[in-house]
C-alpha cells in the first residue's frame, strides 16, 4: 500500500524494537565513563547559564553504570517518557561539558536532539492519552504501535532539522549567494586553522594539510561547487521525509555529505552518520526486506 507524504510508515513491531536497539548502542557509545576534571574555560548552554558542571567527571563512572538499566528499558519500549527524558538530560550534560572548553565541536547534538524529540513525543503521548493509552478511540496516537511509529518519525523530522537549520543559520547569516561566495576563501581559512593546530601540538607532520585540502586551495571554484552542494543538501534535506524511496537516497547522499568534509575538515561524523543509518537508511531497506519476503 502507498504510504502517504509526510507521515509514519507502517514500521513493524520487530522493525521498531531493531530501530530501537541500534540507537541504544550509538547512546552507549555517546555516554561515556570518565571525563576530564578540568575548568570550563568558555562556558556554553546550561553552563554558560551559571550551571556549576564541577561535579559532573567525578560522577561519571556512576552515572555511564546507571545508563546500562535505561538503555535495557529504552530498547525494549518500556517506561519511554522517564527513559527517554533521562537519556536526553546526560547527553546534554556531557556534550555541554565537552563543548565548554574551546571550541565547539560536530559532538553528539544531533543524538540529543533525537531524543528530545522522542521525550517530547512520549510526554505529549501520555498526556494526552494516559499511560495505558486509553483514551475512548484507539485514534492515531492512542494505539501503542501507531505511537512507536510517531516516535520514528519525529526522530526523522529531528535528523532532517539539523541540517536544515544549519543551512539555514548559513543563509541567513551570509545570503545563499554570498555564502556562496565566500566558500572560495575557507579552504584558505582552513589551512591556517590547520597550521595553527600542527605548531601548536608541535606536531609539524600534520602541517602539510591533506591532498583535498592543497587540490581546492588551487582549485578555489571548486571549493565553492563543493560547499555550495553541501548547501543545497542541507537545505534540502526535508525531502528525507517524502517516503521511503527518498529518506534511502538522502540518507546515502548525507553520509557521502560527511565522508568528504571528514576528508576536508577532519572532523569525525560518525554519530551523524550513524543517525542517518538508523532513521534514514535502514527503515526502507527493511522494508524491501519484508516486501521481498511477501509479509506485510
Amino acid at each position: 500500500m502507498k504510504q502517504p507524504l509526510f507521515h509514519p510508515q507502517d514500521h513493524s513491531k520487530t522493525e521498531l524494537v531493531a530501530l530501537r536497539v541500534l540507537f541504544a548502542l550509538v547512546l552507549f557509545d555517546v555516554i561515556p565513563s570518565s571525563l576530564p576534571a578540568q575548568q570550563l574555560s568558555e562556558p556554553v548552554g546550561l553552563a554558560g547559564m551559571g550551571l556549576d558542571f564541577s561535579w559532573l567527571p567525578g560522577a561519571m563512572p556512576v552515572l555511564k553504570w546507571l545508563s546500562f538499566p535505561l538503555l535495557v528499558l529504552y530498547a525494549f519500549g518500556r517506561w519511554q517518557v522517564l527513559t527517554t527524558t533521562l537519556l536526553c538530560g546526560l547527553t546534554v550534560l556531557v556534550g555541554t561539558y565537552v563543548n565548554s572548553n574551546g571550541a565547539i565541536k560536530h559532538h553528539h547534538q544531533i543524538v540529543s536532539l533525537i531524543l528530545l524529540a522522542q521525550a517530547g513525543w512520549q510526554w505529549w503521548w501520555v498526556i494526552r492519552h494516559g499511560r495505558g493509552g486509553r483514551g475512548g478511540r484507539l485514534e492515531e496516537g492512542g494505539d501503542p504501535l501507531a505511537r512507536d511509529r510517531w516516535e520514528v518519525f519525529v526522530s526523522q523530522q529531528a535528523v532532517v532539522a539539523a541540517y536544515v537549520v544549519t543551512g539555514l543559520t548559513k543563509v541567513l547569516t551570509s545570503g545563499f549567494f554570498g555564502w556562496i561566495k565566500a566558500a572560495a576563501n575557507y579552504p584558505v581559512q582552513l589551512r591556517k586553522t590547520n597550521l595553527q593546530a600542527a605548531y601548536s601540538r608541535a606536531d609539524v607532520s600534520t602541517a602539510a594539510g591533506s591532498g583535498l585540502e592543497t587540490w581546492l586551495l588551487n582549485h578555489p571554484a571548486a571549493g565553492q561547487a563543493m560547499l555550495g552542494t553541501g548547501l543545497l543538501l542541507e537545505l534540502g534535506a526535508i525531502l528525507a521525509l517524502l517516503g521511503r524511496p527518498w529518506s534511502f537516497g538522502y540518507g546515502l547522499l548525507l553520509i557521502a555529505f560527511h565522508a568528504v568534509n571528514s576528508v576536508f575538515m577532519n572532523l569525525n561524523f560518525r554519530w551523524h552518520n550513524w543517525c542517518l543509518f538508523i532513521f534514514l537508511i535502514l527503515p526502507p531497506v527493511i522494508a524491501a526486506g519484508r516486501r521481498a519476503l511477501g509479509r506485510k
